[in-house]
């Protein structure tokens, strides 16, 4: 045992070092609790006790800690005195009875104090009893350790309780309050949800796509619009609205035709434009064979046989090459249709 307690080294910085007797590890000496009867140091995790609740034992206590061993050699040496107690024979007193049945109340009092101190404490009772209490107080088992607790730690355990109380009421405070914030924003959301869920279920109003200025008229408000549907029938509402995407999708294709149409006719319009520009203008002369220009009345008075004039307002415009194309080839062909129009003349001029 001596060779043991001077296995304690000195390292670095001063620090005592000792090997545990259960584990065999050199440890630290402060982390290490010495066994009152063996003499032997162990670690706290050998012995099952915590270096907190160690710090917290008095001087006393720790000087009168024992190992799992010890407590138990002590419990073997208290049983086998106890043993040997039981060995010892005693006399016994023999009652003998009187011819008499009544006993006097004196002479019972004797019987009755010694059953009365049957119960006094003999040495033998007196060592039992205290290795028993002090199994109970300082009980080690491995990785356990029951001892007595102070008010003090007591006190600074239920102190440590409360805060930890106050701390988590406060996050709960803040987790409600997040909550409750959260859900205005789901029902928010859900609202919105609902709204657009309404608006696309639900169709525009007939008087809306068929007359588009009384429609601009008497819409107030997007929502008049739509009628609600209920919920519950949401997949006849989306069969629904299928069959109308695809009308609409019919319409369109129609209207596409029909503008295709359209500019098919303006195409031709145009050529038609282009031949009649082409069969109105006439070649210019050349100055020198040009003649000199006359007045109207000069010139109606020179061909007034071979010339068709037209005198009209804006309405009369193309009539004179309408005349031309139709006269071309036939009978007529040899008259000069000639046209003058006054676009702002009123009709009395």
């Amino acid at each position: 045992m001596s060779s043991k307690r001077k296995s304690a080294t000195n390292i670095d910085s001063g620090r005592k070092f000792i090997k545990c007797h259960k584990c065999k590890a050199t440890v630290d000496l402060k982390s290490t609790i010495k066994c009152l009867v063996c003499k032997c140091s162990y670690e706290f995790d050998c012995v099952g006790l915590s270096e907190r609740l160690y710090r917290l034992m008095d001087p006393q206590k720790k000087k009168m800690w024992k190992c799992k061993l010890c407590i138990s050699t002590c419990k073997q040496s208290s049983s086998y005195n106890k043993e040997e107690s039981s060995n010892v024979t005693t006399r016994k007193k023999i009652l003998t009875s009187k011819s008499n049945d009544e006993i006097d109340a004196s002479q019972l009092s004797p019987i009755k104090s010694q059953e009365d101190d049957s119960n006094i404490l003999t040495p033998v009772n007196i060592t039992e009893e205290n290795n028993t209490t002090t199994d109970y107080l300082s009980r080690s088992l491995d990785y356990t350790f029951t001892g007595s607790i102070t008010i003090d730690e007591m006190k600074e355990t239920v102190n440590k309780l409360k805060m930890e109380l106050a701390c988590s009421q406060h996050e709960l405070d803040n987790t409600i309050l997040e909550n409750n914030e959260l859900k205005r924003q789901v029902d928010k959301l859900t609202k919105e949800n609902t709204t657009l869920m309404t608006l696309c279920r639900s169709p525009l109003a007939d008087t809306s796509l068929l007359d588009p200025k009384k429609n601009n008229k008497s819409v107030k408000s997007p929502l008049r619009l739509f009628t609600p549907r209920s919920s519950s029938i949401f997949q006849d509402d989306m069969d629904t609205c299928e069959q109308r995407i695809l009308v609409f999708q019919h319409k369109i294709s129609d209207l596409e035709q029909k503008l295709k149409h359209a500019e098919m006719e303006i195409l031709d319009l145009k050529d038609h434009i282009r031949s009649l520009k082409h069969i109105t203008d006439i070649p210019k002369k050349p100055k020198s064979q040009q003649k000199p220009k006359l007045s109207t009345n000069e010139v109606y008075v020179q061909d007034r046989k071979n010339n068709i004039f037209i005198f009209g307002t804006q309405q009369c415009v193309n009539i004179s090459s309408a005349l031309i194309h139709s006269r071309e080839g036939n009978v007529y062909g040899k008259y000069n249709i000639k046209s003058e129009l006054k676009p702002y003349a009123n009709s009395a001029e």
